[in-house]
């Protein structure tokens, strides 16, 4: 990490992270489908922080269930599965990001009435895959500038299970992390 990072990332922790994000997506190979010309898949993201110790977090313990976890049990997991002997922080901060869907795929969707356009399903998975790299970069980042970082839903004590037929729940809810970092609500469906 050179120290000119170090020191924008002092400055203004999150200005520096956004800027990492936009500038990831931005660059990314994985940001385009090859199928449809190449074009993007994702708009600029959007990114919002949480203070790890909110009380929304414990809220969502009764809004989802028991199961739900804070961001300082997913701190503590992820310790103890280091098997080291780091302590929690004294703050955990939360990092959100949104990549929203481009116009051109959002269209293609409308015309369809009974199942997915394609484009839709080349975006699904495609952008999950960058989803998931973009994860892995930002914990990287932060674990090069110092700090302890974790990506809750790729980590190994993620789970996600069947509460009744038709319901997938999970212990850790990408859209109410997202609402807790003040980026909305997305809806109560799993498009």
């Amino acid at each position: 990490m050179e120290q000119l990072d170090k020191e924008r990332f002092e400055k203004n922790p999150s200005l520096f992270l956004e800027q990492a994000i936009k500038g990831y997506v931005r660059a990314s190979p994985g940001n385009h489908l090859p199928a449809f010309d190449d074009q993007a898949i994702f708009d600029e993201p959007l990114v919002g922080f949480a203070d790890g110790d909110d009380p929304i977090f414990q809220d969502y313990k009764s809004i989802i269930g028991d199961f739900h976890l804070t961001p300082r049990e997913v701190f503590a997991r992820h310790l103890e599965e280091q098997g080291g002997d780091e302590k929690q922080p004294p703050g955990v901060s939360v990092i959100s990001f949104v990549l929203p869907v481009v116009y051109e795929t959002r269209l293609s969707m409308r015309r369809e009435s009974r199942v997915p356009s394609l484009r839709w399903n080349h975006t699904r998975w495609q952008g999950q895959e960058l989803i998931n790299e973009l994860a892995k970069y930002l914990v990287s980042l932060l674990e090069e500038l110092g700090y302890q970082a974790i990506a809750p839903d790729q980590a190994s004590f993620y789970g996600s299970f069947d509460a009744s037929p038709g319901l997938r729940m999970s212990n850790w809810s990408l859209r109410h992390i997202a609402y807790a970092a003040g980026l909305g609500t997305f809806s109560l469906n799993d498009a």
